[in-house]
């Protein structure tokens, strides 16, 4: 087999039969191993094989912790960054989703709430987030804002983008908080920053409604909720879509334009301020209570959703 063949053929494995591997299988493929590159050549590994009954105690030292509630040993390193951007979280939750499919796991909210407090107690990001949206929409648990809100800011506080993007999405409902536009709009603005599609959408309603003490702007607010459909769809827990339909000629043409103009720019925000027609650039000030949607399909209630990306 030649390694062009050896690429294209290659697949992950993660069922296995119990037929046991040959040791001289196991050197030829260590010994290739150890050929492996590695960065400065520092080598960051060190490899224990084990069989008969050391392999059997191992599995059974496993399966005690895993049905104690034990979620591992921590991790020498992370293995996806505390900043997932678009599109990759939406890679991940596409591949979770054929994944457990595929194999008929059902869902399980008491498991998966157990699983995610021992992986927030060691300080991973994605699991606030997730025990966040499992109290805002009452999944293994009473619906709780309080304590929703309590687990998304302990996400955003590690900068994690889809957690902020939560938060400011309480801010601008007022579930768990007083109602605060300025707030949501500058949550907003920092996970579209990281490149979240769901804060881009968000932001495109705000923008295109005038929410945050900031002038409506319908075209670049379209652009921005096209920008970010073109990552992926909208969340079911999204504000309203903006409504092209009552555009008038030159608003669908301004719209395109910015369009272009975002996906050219290699920072977003920096083009959507220059973007703002003759007022004040997008950015987050003192609220203005009360202003009314522009341009906006729907009515933002706050129903409660099915789970964003990240909370697969």
């Amino acid at each position: 087999m030649d390694v062009y063949r050896a690429v294209r053929t290659r697949q992950s494995i993660r069922k296995f039969t119990d037929r046991p591997v040959p040791p001289e299988a196991l050197r030829r493929v260590l010994a290739a191993a150890a050929d492996a590159p590695s960065g400065s050549n520092l080598q960051p590994w060190h490899v224990h094989v084990v069989s008969g009954e050391p392999l059997a105690e191992l599995k059974k030292r496993v399966a005690q912790r895993v049905a104690a509630g034990d979620s591992g040993d921590d991790r020498e390193f992370s293995i996806y960054p505390p900043e997932l951007r678009a599109p990759y979280l939406e890679r991940m939750a596409a591949l979770g989703d054929g994944r457990y499919g595929s194999l008929g796991i059902a869902r399980d909210d008491a498991a998966a709430l157990r699983a995610f407090k021992l992986a927030a107690r060691k300080g991973n990001a994605f699991a606030m987030d997730n025990l966040g949206w499992m109290a805002d929409t009452g999944r293994g648990m009473p619906a709780d804002p309080a304590e929703a809100l309590k687990w998304y800011r302990l996400g955003e506080a590690k900068g994690n983008a889809p957690a902020r993007n939560h938060v400011a999405l309480m801010a601008s409902r007022g579930r768990g908080m007083p109602r605060d536009d300025a707030a949501a709009l500058n949550g907003f603005r920092a996970a579209s920053e990281q490149g979240l599609a769901a804060a881009r959408h968000n932001l495109g309603y705000m923008v295109a409604s005038g929410r945050g003490g900031i002038a409506a702007d319908p075209p670049a607010g379209l652009a921005l909720q096209e920008l970010a459909r073109g990552a992926s769809p909208p969340e079911p827990d999204a504000l309203p879509a903006v409504d092209a339909a009552s555009f008038t000629p030159s608003q669908q043409a301004r719209a395109q334009q910015l369009l272009a103009e975002f996906r050219r720019s290699p920072n977003l925000l920096a083009a959507l301020d220059q973007s703002a027609s003759g007022t004040r650039a997008v950015t987050g000030v003192a609220a203005t209570p009360g202003r009314p949607a522009t341009a906006v399909a729907g009515a933002d209630r706050g129903e409660a959703a099915p789970p964003s990306a990240t909370q697969r």
